[in-house]
């Protein structure tokens, strides 16, 4: 699958091309993510919302849906099947196919969703555009920023290896944390990551 910057989505099988634009039904030929859900289908965000394609067709996702903006940047589904997506102008949660709200996407209006990740421990974590680091377990959402160590509050990408080390990216470079500790500090807000 190949997203592209104004030609919809590329399905390469071989010496097959399937193209799927406007014209079939994706709610913007913009791309910005693309994520194979377990079932399947692929969910991709665009500068319009979120498409959700199976071979059947296309079910959209805009604001008129529920979704917080059009711009949406970031997308992944959870070990509970639902699918976390982030827009420019907060966070939503798609449950069982409808949009849904929690303290978490409420503490995340507004904000510019860039990054999602969920740990081997179950935590989600959302990097944002401007305010830093998020992290949603246990019902709790807890906020990182330079205050507590993280080398800038932009957010491009948080990627985490085998070891628990968040690999992060942003506008001075990348980073690398321990989540674990990234962890302890949430329960213990005084301290700061190395």
């Amino acid at each position: 699958w190949v997203g592209t910057d104004g030609d919809g989505i590329i399905r390469m099988n071989g010496k097959n091309l399937l193209w799927l634009t406007t014209k079939e039904g994706l709610t913007n030929n913009f791309i910005r993510a693309i994520l194979q859900s377990r079932d399947g289908s692929m969910w991709i965000a665009t500068d319009e919302g979120l498409s959700h394609w199976t071979p059947r067709g296309f079910t959209n996702y805009r604001m008129s849906d529920g979704l917080s903006y059009f711009s949406t940047r970031a997308v992944l589904e959870d070990r509970n099947g639902d699918l976390w997506v982030g827009t420019d102008r907060g966070l939503n949660r798609i449950h069982a196919g409808a949009i849904v709200h929690d303290a978490a996407t409420d503490g995340l209006s507004q904000r510019k969703v860039w990054s999602i990740h969920e740990d081997p421990d179950g935590g989600l974590w959302f990097g944002t555009r401007d305010d830093g680091l998020y992290r949603w377990k246990q019902g709790k959402l807890t906020h990182f920023t330079t205050d507590q160590g993280l080398a800038s509050n932009s957010i491009y990408q948080v990627i985490e290896d085998a070891k628990g080390g968040f690999w992060i990216s942003g506008p001075n470079g990348i980073s690398l944390l321990n989540r674990h500790e990234l962890d302890e500090v949430a329960d213990h807000p005084d301290r700061r990551v190395s």
